[in-house]
């Protein structure tokens, strides 16, 4: 990825995640602002919610955007379990899907199930598939989701658009591509192969 790329990827990534922390942080202020006029259990019940969602949030973009060190198979799918609570989506992740996977994939599996959540924004499940790879599938209704790939992809992205993008550079790095493969209008499944 030449300098401009490198640049380009971080600022839509930094954009994406202002835009994903701005909701809950948002909800926090409004709580705070609403307590003078709410009952006191009522606001502090919306400012508890809030904040349990923002630290959730948190903990799962930091592990799935930063470097992965020392995340294992456990922790990730502890801190997906709480990312995804109480959301629109459920998930799946049986306690044979990580056992034929590489162990320095659980960074790159954070970021198929971001995929996957996009896949499906009006919710549904999302399920970790057993294999030798990753294998992540969205079952719900699904919204077109191209994944860009190769040369000046970037200039052509918005932080909306730049999961696949990021995943797909991601998964490279383990000498693995990235692709998605619809099976139907309700279920879509995204795969990081070796390269053929």
């Amino acid at each position: 990825m030449i300098d401009g790329q490198a640049l380009r990827l971080s600022a839509l990534l930094c954009s994406r995640l202002t835009h994903d922390l701005a909701g809950p942080a948002g909800a926090i202020a409004n709580g705070l602002e609403l307590a003078q006029q709410l009952p006191d259990g009522d606001a502090a019940d919306l400012i508890g919610a809030a904040s349990e969602q923002l630290k959730h949030r948190l903990a799962f973009l930091r592990r799935a955007y930063g470097t992965g060190q020392g995340l294992d198979w456990q922790e990730a799918r502890q801190i997906t379990d709480t990312y995804l609570a109480g959301g629109r989506h459920q998930l799946d992740w049986p306690d044979e899907a990580t056992v034929d996977l590489d162990p320095s994939w659980p960074r790159l599996v954070l970021n198929m199930i971001q995929c996957a959540v996009e896949t499906t924004p009006a919710g549904g499940t999302i399920s970790l598939e057993p294999g030798a790879h990753p294998a992540v599938a969205a079952l719900g209704d699904i919204a077109e989701q191209p994944l860009p790939a190769g040369g000046d992809v970037l200039d052509d992205v918005s932080p909306r658009q730049v999961q696949p993008v990021f995943t797909a550079y991601l998964a490279a790095s383990f000498d693995l591509d990235l692709d998605l493969d619809m099976k139907g209008p309700a279920h879509a499944v995204w795969h990081a192969r070796p390269f053929a």
